[in-house]
């Protein structure tokens, strides 16, 4: 049976907390503007309001309106893996950008998209710009070209390393090539290099798409893993298994928004059961993962977390491998361990979640509904 209108703006909502264009503490949509935006009644969106209120997502300040409450983005991500985006309505606001985009497409076939990576994106860097010999060292590289491929769209790959100086090539090669999308993974450029890079492309009406990240305040479309989901399934993974407390493994920073993503959903899920959960601070030395000296010692009640491959393998090598014998998960795309064992694993697919992003893309540009955030599924593979 199909949701209510109410259950739809609700998850539409939680899908606008998701997607990081409303950061902890900044003001929230109006009633109007939410009537405006989705194109309902002010009392369903009344009740609406109601709701997120209650289920603590928002807070209320007299006077002045509604904020984003702590923690609501999390909760917001963890709510939405049980709901199917086909369910979710899309903005009515945007209606006149679909329709222009359609009219756009008529008129504009074999269509260019600019995928701007990271120089952390690449095995090996240090070629032009642009360059698609660099396609074939960047995660999720497969999955956006074949994507295009199979939609008559072409790709072209610009390296950005978050230098001033390719920071303006990149800038001047958007302006010269003018391609008709831009997708841009995210990684460790600034917030200040972020906006000028996608801020111009979205006045003169480009469909942008951004991945591995957030919003951050840009009305673009949103596609990033569900790391709170994922955290919170391998939290309860292990917690019905057994295990009475969990060590997370990670660096002591938390150095990345997905790895504190992944944390407070394990986080979450230990919360729930009521079982206690511990960091685990590991450091990189000449390139190797180094773990304290705890994991050969471990009794079976005790499950491990680690937030990547390289931190699980470390865990697993101090444990004795083979011998082992606390359970444990890692968020990774592979599964296997350097000495040909299987790891149990959240897996991430990155070949999937780049075909996501450009066919989201892709339905921008031909004038089809799409939704600011997209979180894409992780699966447990034991």
């Amino acid at each position: 049976m199909k949701p209510s209108l109410r259950e739809r703006l609700f998850s539409a909502l939680l899908l606008e907390l998701s997607s990081g264009y409303y950061p902890e503490g900044a003001r929230f949509l109006s009633l109007r503007q939410i009537a405006t935006r989705f194109g309902v009644s002010k009392p369903t969106v009344n009740e609406v309001q109601a709701r997120l209120l209650k289920e603590e997502y928002l807070c209320a300040r007299p006077r002045s309106g509604t904020f984003v409450a702590h923690g609501a983005r999390e909760r917001a991500m963890l709510q939405l893996e049980k709901t199917p985006l086909s369910t979710i309505p899309t903005p009515r606001t945007w209606a006149a950008r679909r329709e222009r985009l359609r009219q756009q497409i008529h008129d504009a076939p074999g269509r260019q998209i600019a995928v701007i990576v990271h120089k952390d994106d690449l095995v090996y860097s240090g070629f032009g710009l642009p360059d698609q010999r660099v396609s074939t060292s960047i995660r999720s590289s497969q999955g956006i070209m074949e994507a295009a491929l199979a939609r008559q769209a072409q790709v072209h790959f610009a390296v950005h390393n978050s230098s001033e100086t390719r920071h303006a090539e990149v800038l001047a090669w958007l302006e010269a090539t003018a391609p008709d999308g831009v997708l841009v993974l995210q990684r460790s450029s600034s917030f200040r290099q972020f906006h000028e890079l996608v801020d111009p492309l979205l006045a003169k009406g480009t469909p942008v798409a951004n991945l591995f990240g957030d919003t951050q305040g840009a009305d673009l479309i949103n596609v990033d893993f569900n790391n709170v989901a994922g955290g919170f399934q391998a939290t309860a993974e292990l917690i019905a298994r057994g295990c009475r407390k969990i060590l997370l493994v990670s660096s002591p920073s938390f150095s990345s928004l997905s790895s504190l993503l992944r944390a407070e959903g394990a986080r979450l899920a230990a919360q729930q059961a009521g079982v206690p959960l511990e960091q685990v601070a590991a450091s990189i030395r000449n390139h190797e993962v180094l773990v304290p000296p705890i994991f050969d010692t471990l009794p079976p009640e005790v499950g491990v977390l680690a937030l990547s491959h390289d931190y699980g393998v470390a865990a697993l090598q101090q444990g004795g491998a083979a011998e082992r014998c606390f359970p444990s998960f890692a968020f990774s795309s592979l599964q296997e361990t350097p000495w040909g064992e299987k790891m149990p694993i959240v897996k991430m697919d990155f070949d999937g979640i780049g075909a996501a992003a450009v066919d989201a893309l892709l339905d921008e540009m031909e004038g089809k509904e799409v939704h600011r955030s997209i979180l894409y599924p992780m699966e447990l593979c034991l």
